[in-house]
């Protein structure tokens, strides 16, 4: 099973000063703790939190680590809201960016209404890490092997068939922090092939930020 060695749990930051014409409340949101627990064949995300924005209000949940992995939106519901979610992809060992956030200007008329318009937006942040997965060994030697080989390719018929591998490779991964070097290799890739012609440089520019995204 894999296990959460750490939590962090911080108050939402609301930004500007309160508006002395604003309509009801304060407005908070609260994290509880995160966990991804292994179901075997397929993990599962669980979490949620607590806020008083009435019932009907949407948040995204983003995860992240140097860039966003998934984004789940959530209905407010009683003072709360709650994530479990599913996925067959491998996770990995690593710190991730929990992060709830509400924009007013993603709210229904009803809902915007009922507000009035404090806050635009809010967000609350907690950690989440990873310490005992013990998968992600081969995905990372993968990713290493693939970066060295398109780094070394000659032409875009080499490229092909390392595209293919790059991307067969992001869609195995789910919460890792191997992901973003993943998709920048993917999309790196892919944008030679379509093009027809290997610009080297930028291909090498890119390799590069692949292995600093991904930690390699």
């Amino acid at each position: 099973m894999l296990a959460v060695a750490l939590f962090v749990i911080v108050v939402a930051r609301s930004g500007p000063k309160d508006d002395p014409t604003r309509f009801g409340p304060k407005r908070t949101i609260t994290l509880r703790p995160f966990s991804v627990i292994d179901l075997g064949d397929r993990r599962r995300l669980v979490g949620g939190g607590e806020t008083n924005f009435p019932d009907g209000v949407q948040l995204d949940v983003v995860l992240s680590t140097v860039e966003a992995l998934l984004t789940v939106p959530v209905a407010c519901r009683s003072g709360s809201f709650d994530i479990a979610l599913e996925h067959t992809g491998i996770v990995t060992n690593g710190r991730y960016t929990i992060r709830a956030k509400f924009a007013l200007d993603r709210q229904t008329r009803e809902v915007a209404t009922s507000i009035h318009y404090q806050p635009k937006s809010l967000e609350a942040e907690s950690s989440l890490v990873l310490a005992n997965s013990t998968t992600g060994d081969v995905e990372r030697s993968a990713l290493r092997s693939l970066i060295d080989r398109a780094n070394n390719a000659k032409d875009v018929e080499e490229l092909v068939g390392y595209g293919k591998e790059a991307a067969r490779l992001e869609a195995s991964l789910w919460i890792s922090t191997l992901l973003p070097g993943a998709r920048r290799l993917s999309t790196s890739i892919a944008r030679q092939v379509r093009e027809r012609r290997v610009d080297f440089e930028r291909l090498r520019t890119e390799l590069v930020e692949a292995e600093v995204l991904s930690g390699l």
